[in-house]
């Protein structure tokens, strides 16, 4: 067999074709085959970071819960009842209030070695948010602080917790009931202000 018939029928494209297969192989081969990776290149320089993603969420979710425990426990008639929208929102922006605050006081290294003692967390978070409430204004209309007498403030070394209370809606002086309607009885529960 001469050489010019051997090749009579293989074309141009028909080789360009045959060469795009054998990359394509070499391709997927090399997909498949495993590398050693270094490790050090995902390692997380936490000293010069801020404060990871994760622990911004789990403390906003903390304190959004302690609020909400803040607000039930002064007045327990909002046990259960889920708040609206707008009441949801202002208690989110007293919650980074809060943790604004705490991420300015602590960096992300130091806050990592109090996290552990729960109490003291606690009471960071507590202390923090009652400053929100006092100079920053937050959970207005939700959450009302009474003022502390002069006996409570001349108490040393005790934790004093101030007293909350829950807005009552002003009554309208301009309600005249008619002479032979009877008049509305309360049922003796509060008014909530989780309402919409």
């Amino acid at each position: 067999m001469k050489h010019n018939d051997y090749f009579k029928d293989i074309t141009l494209i028909k080789i360009f074709a045959i060469v795009a297969v054998f990359i394509l192989c070499l391709f997927f081969i090399g997909l498949f085959t495993t590398r050693a990776e270094d490790n050090k290149s995902l390692e997380i320089n936490t000293a010069e970071m801020g404060w990871p993603t994760q622990i911004v969420y789990d403390s906003v979710q903390a304190c959004y819960q302690g609020t909400y425990r803040w607000i039930v426990l002064s007045n327990p008639a909002l046990i259960g009842i889920i708040p609206p929208p707008q009441q949801q929102r202002a208690m989110i922006q007293h919650c980074f209030c809060v943790l604004d605050r705490v991420r300015k006081q602590y960096k992300f290294v130091e806050y990592m070695k109090v996290a552990p003692n729960q109490e003291a967390i606690g009471n960071l978070y507590y202390e923090t948010a009652l400053k929100c409430v006092t100079e920053n204004g937050t959970l207005q209309g939700i959450l009302y602080l009474q003022p502390k007498s002069d006996n409570e403030t001349k108490k040393e070394n005790k934790t004093i917790t101030p007293k909350t209370t829950i807005p009552e809606e002003p009554k309208d002086s301009n309600e005249e009931s008619l002479p032979g309607q009877p008049k509305e009885e309360s049922n003796g529960l509060p008014e909530t202000i989780f309402q919409g």
